[in-house]
């Protein structure tokens, strides 16, 4: 066979196609194709020719040679691969993308590297973002940071708060730390600034302003406490890094972040990020707002509010408002209730205490008063008692005098009713409860003048501070005129009631019977005083013109306790024949002990005995008769405990 040329089924020779190739002579029945890489474009060739520099064959037995696809190149091999991640190009090489720069597989051109640019921006600009919340939460923490209280009570002798979050304040800073307390009722600590330090993360101790410890009583469970700015910049912080230098270090890398990323981006793109940013900051500030609203909404006391809220729903679920006045009593039961669903936030705290933490909030929902709200009952006893008093001792008061009824008249201690100015009066329309100006028009006047009122309950303590109080003194000025009217002869007058029982009934201790005693024989009513100098004077004024004035008011007060003297001094004398019986009847061996100078425990009892009955007698006589402008006749002179026996 000739070179060139492929030996027929007829056994004749034709030449070799374009693409293969028969290179020497011989026998062969095919010709060979061209090697990837060469070509032959002609028949009857006896070789095949390189494709030379860029150029490839696509495939075997290649007639022609042809330039790459875009994206790929010439590879070792001489075929056709797609450019790798990073480069880009097509023909002779593939090129890298610029630094810094990305592309996808296949890239064919310089352009398909800003696919790299996009994803960095996108990448700072989520770390802008971050930064913005950060720097929006830091933000917040400063000019914002109010803190729900969870107490305000003296701890080792100092004013302490605790808090419902970290208050984040540095320990030891330079500067003084300044606060201010908000929504706390108390009026002493309504807006005034204290000096606090920092006791634990989330207690602090408040401060003079010379530095000392705070030591008066402010006691509350509401409220929140807010650090002053600009102090807020340089004493609050995380860790032991002030918020100031968080906010500057924040800052810069927020506008390094904001060069290189959104901030170099097209015009709508930047829109985009602006936007992003603004969704972000407002979105921070929300989540913050509602951490801290929640945190407020669930302090212990909110909480034992609304499990409180739940059970007088239960029990009276569709409140509604009544008359002023005697319809708005309520129950004994119903003040041990209270006084039992809070006890342990109570403690030995005052009622001040109980109308801003408990009364209020508690009422605030319907505006009436918490008589309404727990089911109103009408008056039987009228209270009249000082705010400044252990609530405590204020409930035990009553309970005392209470069962003392309950035995007379044979029913439930609980059912007894009481008009209690904390609980009955609307402390949403407190004007109106004290009569617009006009004290005969007042809920304490028409609640005593009602017919069912049976008599006034003064919850008293050694001090006699209800005394001191203008509103009480027109209470007992009240009482003294009912008592004084010939149609009321089923009103009792005034019980004087303390912790361990009515001082009338003789329940009382002869201690606390004879500091009242001495308490009252050296105070006059004239300087009661009162909040509103307005309130004081209308009381003087309507006190003054009543036969006797002043005089006969304390004359009448003094008759009280001299009566409730007496009766202490026959119940102990009752006791004391009872105890001097028993001790006369000591057995041989105790009499031989005393003897022999061993007194037996039960003897020196009788040393007590005869000291408490040396201090009635001083007492008494210290107090002058009752002196009251039309006296009674003398089969009337009874006692009120007498009154009432006799009527039940």
């Amino acid at each position: 066979l000739l070179s060139g040329a492929q030996t027929p089924a007829a056994g004749t020779c034709n030449l070799c196609a374009p693409g293969t190739y028969q290179g020497s002579r011989g026998v062969s029945e095919s010709c060979s194709p061209c090697p990837s890489g060469t070509f032959s474009d002609v028949f009857g060739a006896t070789g095949c020719e390189s494709c030379g520099h860029g150029k490839v064959t696509l495939t075997a037995a290649a007639s022609k040679c042809s330039q790459c696809p875009e994206g790929w190149a010439v590879m070792e091999g001489g075929t056709c691969e797609p450019c790798p991640a990073g480069y880009y190009g097509g023909g002779e090489h593939c090129e890298p993308c610029p630094v810094g720069t990305i592309s996808e597989e296949g890239s064919h051109s310089a352009e398909h590297c800003e696919l790299s640019g996009l994803l960095k921006r996108r990448c700072i600009g989520a770390a802008w973002l971050l930064l913005c919340a950060i720097l929006t939460f830091l933000c917040y923490r400063t000019f914002a940071n109010a803190i729900p209280l969870i107490d305000m009570r003296i701890e080792s002798g100092c004013l302490v708060a605790f808090l419902n979050a970290p208050h984040y304040i540095l320990g030891g800073a330079a500067l003084p730390v300044l606060v201010r307390f908000r929504n706390t009722g108390h009026h002493l600590l309504e807006g005034r600034v204290f000096r606090i330090a920092r006791r634990a993360s989330k207690s602090v101790r408040l401060l003079e302003d010379s530095g000392e410890p705070v030591t008066e009583r402010m006691d509350t469970s509401i409220g929140e406490m807010r650090v002053l700015f600009p102090q807020s910049l340089l004493v609050i912080g995380i860790g032991y890094i002030p918020v100031v230098v968080l906010l500057l270090l924040c800052s810069v890398l927020w506008a390094v972040l904001l060069a290189f990323g959104p901030g170099d981006s097209s015009s709508q793109e930047a829109t985009l990020w602006s936007l992003l940013a603004i969704a972000v900051v407002a979105s921070t500030w929300g989540c913050c707002w509602l951490q801290g609203y929640s945190r407020l909404r669930n302090a212990p006391m909110q909480r034992r509010r609304r499990r409180f809220l739940e059970t007088l729903s239960s029990q009276n679920p569709n409140p509604e408002a009544c008359e002023r006045g005697p319809g708005r009593a309520v129950s004994m039961s119903q003040i041990l209730e209270l006084y039992g669903f809070f006890q342990d936030f109570i403690m030995d705290r005052k009622m001040y205490y109980i109308a801003s933490n408990m009364i209020r909030p508690l009422t605030q929902p319907k505006k009436l008063s918490y008589a309404e709200l727990a089911g109103p009952q009408r008056v039987e006893w009228f209270v009249s008692h000082f705010w400044g008093q252990d609530f405590k001792d204020f409930v035990s008061s009553l309970q005392k005098h209470a069962e003392h009824v309950a035995l007379l008249e044979s029913r439930a201690f609980s059912t007894i009713t009481f008009w209690v100015c904390t609980l009955s009066n609307n402390q949403w329309d407190v004007g109106a409860e004290l009569g617009n100006g006009d004290p005969l028009n007042s809920s304490f006047y028409l609640a005593l003048r009602s017919p069912e009122c049976r008599g006034t309950t003064m919850v008293m303590d050694q001090n006699a501070w209800p005394l001191t109080r203008s509103w009480c003194l027109f209470e007992v000025f009240q009482t003294c005129l009912l008592t004084m009217q010939r149609d009321r002869e089923d009103f009792i007058g005034l019980l004087l009631c303390t912790p361990t029982g009515v001082l009338q009934h003789g329940g009382t201790g002869v201690d606390a019977a004879v500091a009242v005693a001495h308490r009252l024989s050296e105070l006059s009513l004239e300087s009661a005083s009162a909040t509103s100098l307005t309130d004081k004077v209308m009381i003087d004024t309507h006190v003054k013109h009543m036969p006797g004035g002043f005089r006969a008011m304390n004359s009448f007060v003094r008759g009280c306790i001299k009566q409730a003297l007496y009766t202490v001094h026959k119940s102990f004398e009752d006791d004391f024949g009872q105890l001097l019986s028993a001790l006369d009847r000591i057995p041989q061996r105790e009499c031989q002990d005393e003897a022999s100078g061993l007194v037996p425990p039960r003897l020196l009892g009788r040393t007590r005995i005869l000291t408490m009955a040396r201090k009635l007698a001083p007492a008494a006589r210290a107090l002058p008769p009752p002196a009251l402008p039309a006296p009674a006749p003398s089969d009337e002179a009874e006692q009120p405990t007498q009154r009432l026996s006799e009527r039940v």
